[in-house]
């Protein structure tokens, strides 16, 4: 008799335990079940839902080329353009992007990154005193604000031009040389990407660097420009009127010939490397249009910048008629 109720002792604790796995299973299925399908999104302590990066939609692709080929039988062939869509990470449309030109003051783009790049890592001192009353600080924001050459030639010449040349070179800009002054609008496509993405860079500087790029007063430095020449924004910004342009030109207006008197003064050279937001804009339906991201750049030879308004301007309208947008 007591072997007997020590067997059924065991079998009572057994089922109890079955019992209590059983309970345990369901309260975990259930508790699972409540757990959002998206594991994109997260809930904040207000309760709202967090739409994350990968939620973000993304606007359909659009083929330009037709705009950038229907420019160029107004032009000509002196021209290398490269549009590049940010949103859909491709090429949108090009032409002879691939063409090594002559592109001036661009050159500071290259110089102005590697400089912020050397600030963030602690090798300068952006307070430090560099070119006069100009800290370093200063000097990169005015080398890309106002194309000052004073600051991008000095800095250039700090870092080596050959150095330059390797530490780009480095990172696959191939057709690029900066001490000759040349590049392609592929390798600049691929410049503009690691602003707009601020590889390296602090949110910060990233900020500092957009409003130096969008926000560009006329100079009043004689010892880089003409009276009533150096105005920014007279190429690409000027072509755009609904989207924010964030540009840097280089140019050369000069005489074909300067020992002669007679020569007039010309635009040999005109350069725009832009990045372009266009925002989220009412469209004939009343829906909104999704922003578009672009990279732009425009290359030039003895092109006046009122034909690269003239580009930007059937760019834009082409997006809004593809989009379907009221303007």
């Amino acid at each position: 008799m007591p072997s007997a109720r020590i067997k059924l002792s065991q079998i009572i604790v057994i089922v109890i335990c079955i019992l209590v796995g059983i309970a345990a299973t369901i309260g975990l299925i259930s508790f699972l079940n409540q757990i959002p399908a998206n594991t994109n999104s997260s809930e904040n302590q207000t309760g709202t839902t967090t739409v994350t990066e990968e939620d973000t939609p993304t606007p359909d692709f659009l083929d330009l080329q037709y705009v950038i080929d229907d420019w160029q039988t107004t032009v000509g062939n002196n021209v290398s353009v490269a549009i590049y869509d940010l949103d859909n990470q491709k090429f949108a449309g090009r032409a002879n992007a691939s063409r090594t030109m002559s592109i001036a003051s661009l050159y500071k783009l290259f110089v102005a990154y590697e400089g912020y790049l050397r600030i963030e890592r602690g090798q300068w001192q952006g307070n430090e005193q560099f070119l006069g009353s100009y800290t370093r600080s200063e000097c990169l924001d005015l080398m890309l604000r106002e194309s000052y050459s004073p600051c991008a030639e000095k800095m250039a010449k700090e870092i080596g031009w050959n150095e330059l040349n390797e530490i780009y070179q480095a990172k696959g800009f191939a057709n690029t040389d900066i001490a000759r002054t040349t590049s392609t609008a592929t390798d600049l496509t691929k410049l503009m990407q690691l602003y707009y993405n601020h590889t390296g860079l602090s949110e910060e500087t990233w900020d500092t660097i957009k409003d130096a790029l969008l926000n560009q007063p006329a100079s009043d430095k004689e010892d880089i420009c003409e009276p009533n020449l150096c105005y920014w924004r007279q190429g690409l910004p000027a072509g755009f009127n609904n989207a924010k342009v964030y540009n840097k030109v280089g140019w050369l207006y000069d005489k074909d010939n300067p020992d002669d008197e007679n020569s007039e003064s010309h635009w040999q050279l005109y350069n725009d490397a832009a990045i372009v937001e266009f925002p989220g804009l009412k469209k004939t339906d009343g829906s909104t249009a999704l922003p578009r991201h672009y990279i732009v750049i425009v290359l030039t030879k003895n092109t006046p910048p009122q034909q690269i308004v003239t580009f930007a301007r059937s760019l834009e309208k082409y997006i809004f008629t593809k989009d379907d947008i009221k303007i």
